[in-house]
């Protein structure tokens, strides 16, 4: 089985994670920006299909960028999977990222394979 989903761009990785310190300790939290992201990306993956996937998966992310950079946020876009597609994403055995240019309509494309067990 194959779930494909078009979303808009994750935020950099810059704009993912603050810092918190308390009692010594250092906390690390999501932006509201990549909060509001996440949820936008969980909300258009529930396509009306109920079934989480349970099994391993293979995820291929095709990144349209307007301009060459880097692709370090993938945290985001397998956390995002997690409670839309999958039930969790430790189930992620196996990633594949593209990139291409696209100054017209930057996005990333998510494919989600499930694999046999």
């Amino acid at each position: 089985m194959i779930r494909k989903f078009t979303l808009e761009l994750p935020p950099t990785t810059n704009n993912l994670y603050r810092a918190a310190h308390r009692g010594g300790r250092t906390y690390q939290y999501l932006t509201g920006e990549a909060r509001a992201w996440k949820e936008a990306a969980q909300w258009e993956m529930k396509d009306g299909r109920c079934r989480l996937i349970e099994g391993p998966v293979e995820v291929v992310a095709t990144f349209y960028l307007k301009r060459d950079r880097d692709v370090d946020n993938l945290k985001i876009l397998i956390d995002s999977l997690e409670g839309a597609v999958i039930a969790n994403d430790r189930q992620v055995e196996a990633l594949h990222v593209f990139k291409h240019k696209d100054a017209k309509k930057p996005r990333v494309v998510l494919e989600v394979y499930e694999l046999e067990e």
